[in-house]
């Protein structure tokens, strides 16, 4: 039996809690306990939809439940990092490199912000932009003259913002190129200059005095502050710049994690992987994140046949300020990119379940190129394309042929391999000892995990 997957299934059940938009009894999936699971056989179950925790596989009811669960994985060997990537890499090589911490660490609210995925682009001109943009995916969208802080943060509320900052509509909006940065003085000749009469420099609280130059802004200000404050805190600020033009420099992913270190580097960071390569072994193993000699993380991963799948993330929160979320997953694209090396079937990461109407877990389609599984035909499509169908409805078929059906082709459940009192044997050989079969739950078990699995995993029966 050791070379067979050998599962217990369970049919469809009454809806239970959903964990991501808190509905009750909305949450509806099928499962099965895997007594035995092949590393092919939960290859094949994961294109079809499926997932574990455990020994527990589920399958989102994709028509009926609350949150539809796609599926989603990235190529590797196509990955394109995008800016606040680069920013996260950036900010623990700073940290390993030289022990500085982000400007947003030293803000009461930077650890429960950190998990939020902010925008790719950064808002031009402003100190805080990453942090803004954090902080306006938390805005309610039907109150547009307020900005709601939880109170779990430890922020005050802040209310009438936009009315307090007198904003005009976007029509009485000149360009600041021709505006606020127009002096009379630029550009004039000295006679020129001079010209000005006393009466014609307004007096103090009615304008700007054209015979002085423009002051700074007061964002300006705070930016060069803690730009300052960041220089004070480093030492040989000259080494710094030299390495961190390395770092700017690097093109690839491992480019960026592979970035020299100085000789003496503030902090030390080892991730263990075991295995090192699939050579080792197929299966499940931890990767460990060691910060000088002391674990700060742990991700469980999935080494699979064509694929590197993370099951599950956690860290010290004592460490949120180094956006560990993305860099584990960043870390994990370039381990199975790694593996690929050796292993060159092996070039997908799985990411687990992509939840469009859920705003926490949407920050998994911010890993380029990424695809979802479509729940009808079991096909893989670029999630760009797919994120417009979500916008109208939680459920979509992603699949533009109408004609094409399930890529297994038809169900036959007669041939679905049986495990009855030690012996296997065929679901219709198992029907004639059986007075009452359960032709039923055989039939929708063999629809949901398709003709390469039934024909290779063996279904308990007592």
């Amino acid at each position: 039996m050791s070379e067979y997957s050998v599962v217990e299934y369970f049919p469809g059940h009454e809806g239970h809690r959903c964990g991501y938009c808190k509905s009750e009894t909305t949450n509806f999936s099928n499962g099965m306990w895997a007594h035995a699971l092949t590393v092919q056989d939960y290859q094949n179950l994961i294109d079809r939809g499926w997932r574990r925790s455990g020994k527990y596989c589920y399958k989102p009811t994709m028509e009926i439940t609350c949150c539809p669960n796609y599926t989603i994985r990235c190529d590797s060997e196509a990955i394109k990092l995008t800016t606040s990537q680069k920013k996260v890499l950036k900010k623990v090589y700073n940290f390993l490199a030289f022990g500085r911490k982000s400007i947003q660490s030293d803000i009461k609210s930077s650890n429960t912000l950190d998990d939020v995925k902010s925008t790719d682009e950064p808002i031009s001109d402003f100190p805080d932009s990453e942090l803004v943009s954090k902080i306006a995916e938390r805005t309610e969208k039907d109150d547009r003259n307020r900005i709601v802080w939880n109170k779990n943060e430890g922020i005050a509320s802040c209310s009438n913002f936009l009315e307090s900052s007198h904003l005009k509509p976007a029509d009485s909006l000149k360009r600041k190129d021709d505006t606020d940065n127009f002096h009379p003085n630029q550009g004039a000749t000295k006679s020129e200059k001079q010209s000005y009469s006393k009466s014609e420099i307004p007096k103090p609280g009615q304008g700007p005095d054209p015979t002085k130059p423009l002051c700074k802004k007061a964002k300006v200000l705070r930016r060069e502050k803690k730009q300052q404050k960041l220089r004070k805190k480093v030492k040989g600020e000259d080494h710094e710049m030299k390495d961190q033009n390395s770092v700017n420099e690097s093109k690839s992913l491992e480019d960026f994690l592979k970035a020299p270190l100085p000789e003496n580097p503030a902090h030390r960071l080892e991730v263990e992987s075991k295995p090192n390569g699939p050579s080792c072994g197929y299966g499940s193993f931890h990767q460990q994140y060691w910060l000088d000699g002391k674990l700060i993380a742990v991700g469980v991963l999935d080494i699979l046949v064509s694929c590197v799948s993370s099951v599950y993330f956690f860290y010290d929160p004592d460490y949120s300020f180094l956006s560990l979320g993305t860099y584990a997953a960043l870390r994990e694209i370039a381990f199975c990119r790694e593996l690929h090396r050796e292993a060159p079937g092996i070039r997908y990461y799985y990411m687990g379940f992509y939840i469009h109407s859920c705003p926490k877990m949407k920050y998994k389609g911010n890993y380029y190129p990424s695809f979802l599984l479509c729940p009808e035909t079991y096909t893989w499509h670029p999630i760009e394309k797919c994120t417009p169908k979500l916008d109208i409805s939680k459920y979509s078929r992603f699949e533009e042929d109408g004609t094409k059906e399930d890529t297994v082709g038809e169900v036959n459940y007669d041939e679905v391999l049986v495990l009855h009192k030690y012996k296997v044997m065929p679901y219709s050989l198992y029907r004639h000892i059986r007075v009452t079969a359960d032709d039923d739950e055989v039939h929708q078990y063999a629809r949901l995990v398709g003709k390469k699995c039934y024909s290779n995993i063996l279904l308990y029966r007592s």
